[in-house]
């Protein structure tokens, strides 16, 4: 990181100075091999000056960083003879064939904390990672020194008493690691992009190193991950990654959006909707929309709606005007509850799951699709609606907001068509919230200015430490 003419920027260095101390003791004084490193805060630019380190992607990848050291381990601890076995799904393992109790006998530190735990009616599955940082901080005994002769003996007494056998059996001295470095990717691929439409090759690393742990190294995976982008499973956008899959229906959509302009006559002429709609009493962004959709000419459109602009009344009046012209109105949303809430709408709802499944879809030309919650279609959905749509001869106007939660599965197909042109209508003015200072604070949170909005909320948050009084008090004025 360096600082020139006021301005701070930053650029990549493969030099690092670190001292690393190798550590084989937990706490509690039972055998726990770890490693502590400590970076020193400078590095070494192409022309040889010095300059400070940005600390931030070192931060970012300490996951990463964690599950390499664990790859590298177990390769290691198998070298040696010893099997392992994967016991968490980020990549945690321990020596196979040890029993439990065997291992608990050299977990001491875990007891204390469980304990701590069940003392606060947690378990290590219920507590959150905060509660076990608490309770792991608060019963951290001080360091002291060991006289580790002793030490070794107390632990091979505790080995005895356990059954616990520390040679390497002769029908284990011969393993090996298994390169399933291909299994091991493929996996992190599907992982990776389930969510996502395109990942950076730190997460897909990561998963991969955390499905084969002791089976690949960082080196291999990265060695495999250039074979895949070579082979055509994989395509690499600078330095994130996308699957053609991902890439089809992309393109797909887009392209459906496109060919949709101009293909469909208007529901009703301008001129009445103008009319028709002044005599509803909606506000100039939901007469806006409602008007787009009736007038439109195109396929596909959209309506962008922050949360609490009036979009249910809005489709109320679209609808009503829409049925007037000899069109029937269906709604589609991601979740049954979504299509509920647009029930609310008058206009018959069914989840995009429901309506992917039906044999019976019952479109044509005269038939206007709402999809409610648009921001939470992942592509893979948004590209089989547009098809069948574009199919039937039927039109679309897809309604959300791409500020709200994102779909589950991968892709932001809404965003997606916002940005690549298809004609959206805005609704920027809330409705919701009739306080005016909460509804000012709520318009600047929307617009991205968060620390603005809280400052304007600031007199009035109430800051209450203590849980149980803290629920008491929002009971008390809930009921007051």
């Amino acid at each position: 990181r360096y600082t020139e003419q006021g301005e701070t920027k930053r650029m990549p260095s493969k030099i690092m100075t670190a001292a690393t101390f190798r550590h084989e003791l937990s706490r509690a004084c039972d055998p726990q091999l770890h490693t502590h490193c400590v970076v020193l805060n400078f590095t070494q630019r192409p022309d040889k000056q010095w300059r400070a380190i940005d600390n931030e992607p070192l931060y970012r990848q300490k996951m990463l960083i964690g599950v390499l050291y664990r790859a590298e381990l177990a390769r290691e601890v198998q070298r040696l003879g010893y099997e392992v076995r994967r016991t968490r799904d980020d990549g945690i393992f321990e020596l196979a064939n040890f029993s439990d109790r065997q291992l608990e006998e050299f977990s001491s530190r875990s007891k204390i904390i469980e304990e701590a735990l069940a003392a606060k009616g947690l378990t290590r599955e219920a507590a959150t990672a905060q509660e076990k940082k608490i309770i792991t901080i608060a019963t951290r005994p001080k360091k002291s020194d060991v006289d580790r002769r002793a030490l070794q003996e107390y632990w091979e007494e505790k080995a005895l008493r356990a059954g616990l056998n520390v040679k390497i059996p002769p029908e284990q001295s011969k393993i090996a690691p298994q390169g399933g470095h291909a299994q091991a990717l493929r996996y992190a691929i599907d992982h990776a992009t389930e969510r996502q439409a395109v990942v950076t090759e730190d997460k897909i690393v990561r998963a991969a190193l955390e499905f084969g742990v002791g089976q690949s190294t960082y080196d291999e995976i990265k060695q495999e991950l250039r074979r895949a982008v070579a082979a055509g499973h994989l395509i690499q956008r600078e330095d994130r990654f996308t699957t053609p899959q991902a890439q089809e229906w992309e393109r797909d959509i887009l392209s459906s959006e496109k060919r949709g302009k101009g293909a469909v006559s208007p529901i009703m002429a301008f001129g009445d909707v103008f009319l028709k709609l002044k005599e509803v009493g909606l506000n100039q962004g939901q007469r806006e929309a409602a008007a787009l959709i009736l007038t439109t000419q195109n396929r596909v459109v959209g309506v962008q709606g922050l949360a609490g602009t009036g979009k249910t009344f809005m489709l109320q009046s679209a609808r009503s005007l829409a049925e007037e012209g000899g069109y029937k109105v269906q709604g589609l949303a991601p979740s049954a509850a979504a299509a509920r809430e647009l029930e609310k709408t008058g206009i018959k709802s069914q989840t995009l799951a429901a309506f992917e499944n039906s044999k019976n879809k019952d479109l044509n030309d005269k038939t206007l699709l709402v999809m409610d919650e648009a921001g939470m279609v992942p592509s893979r959905q948004m590209q089989a609606v547009l098809r069948i749509v574009e199919k039937a001869g039927a039109r679309v106007v897809l309604v959300g907001d791409t500020q709200q939660l994102k779909a589950v599965e991968a892709g932001k197909p809404f965003a997606q068509l916002q940005a690549n042109g298809m004609t959206t209508a805005g609704m920027g003015e809330i409705q919701r919230q009739t306080n005016a200072q909460l509804r000012a604070a709520v318009e600047l949170a929307a617009r991205g200015d968060v620390f603005q909005s809280l400052a304007l909320m600031e007199k009035e948050i109430t800051e209450v430490k203590n849980p149980q009084e803290r629920y008491e008090r929002i009971a008390g004025d809930y009921t007051s």
